[in-house]
């Protein structure tokens, strides 16, 4: 794994082997470790969240020096200590896809091994299509699915309707600037605000429960306010 500095130009080699075909070690599910380590793989997907961490799904690689294919393992790489963790998936090579309802999310849920699916980045959440993968009748081929994978929808807006009640934005839509008014809990705490695409624009301090922030310079669009875990999604600067 690299990481380019844009301002120096120069590359620093982050974590990883130095050699090739190596098998990954995937540690207990859920749990970060500073040896695990996704297999090496081609041709897979990856997206960022507002959490400093890194995603990457799947592709075609190695389970171990010995067996290869495509996998549908999720990771995440927390840039704050380096550390991988394995989210989701199955610690194998051409798993079959279980759907489950359309439109219903489940833990039990998961795509086949793919490689070169198409994604997207929308708002927190992460979008990918089709790919060349295994569907539900572990039969290979090229797929037409569409998943969606909602990392913070333990702490969003959208689902947990007390939360909602204590953090409100105003006027949304706005042009210049948009008063944030929280609970008394929230003064002190730092607040970022995130594009679509996961990059943080502007942070500062809350300094009072109806704390103004100022958008001078930033670009028109759809943007998401995080306060730590909070993540309130709908900001919309025109």
């Amino acid at each position: 794994m690299w990481k380019f500095e844009i301002s120096s130009g120069k590359w620093t080699w982050v974590k990883g082997n130095k050699t090739t075909g190596i098998g990954g070690t995937y540690g207990t599910l859920g749990t970060s470790n500073s040896t695990n380590l996704p297999g090496s793989r081609q041709m897979s997907i990856s997206f960022n969240d507002n959490s400093n961490k890194l995603w990457l799904l799947g592709g075609w690689g190695q389970l171990d020096p010995a067996n290869f294919g495509r996998l549908n393992d999720l990771w995440s790489f927390n840039l704050s200590d380096s550390n991988w963790t394995w989210e989701a998936g199955c610690n194998c090579v051409d798993d079959t896809a279980n759907y489950g309802a359309v439109g219903q999310s489940s833990s039990n849920y998961h795509p086949g091994g793919r490689r070169m699916s198409a994604s997207w980045q929308y708002n927190g959440d992460f979008f990918f299509f089709g790919g060349n993968g295994y569907d539900k009748l572990d039969s290979l081929g090229l797929m037409g699915d569409l998943w969606k994978i909602s990392v913070n929808s333990s702490s969003s807006l959208d689902e947990n309707q007390d939360v909602l009640k204590k953090y409100l934005l105003y006027p949304n839509p706005t042009t210049q600037e948009f008063m944030l008014s929280v609970s008394s809990e929230s003064v002190g705490k730092t607040y970022k605000i995130v594009d679509q695409f996961g990059r943080m624009i502007k942070t500062g301090r809350i300094e009072s429960e109806k704390h103004i922030i100022s958008i001078e310079g930033i670009e028109n669009g759809y943007y998401t306010i995080s306060i730590g875990n909070i993540h309130l999604k709908g900001l919309i600067l025109r």
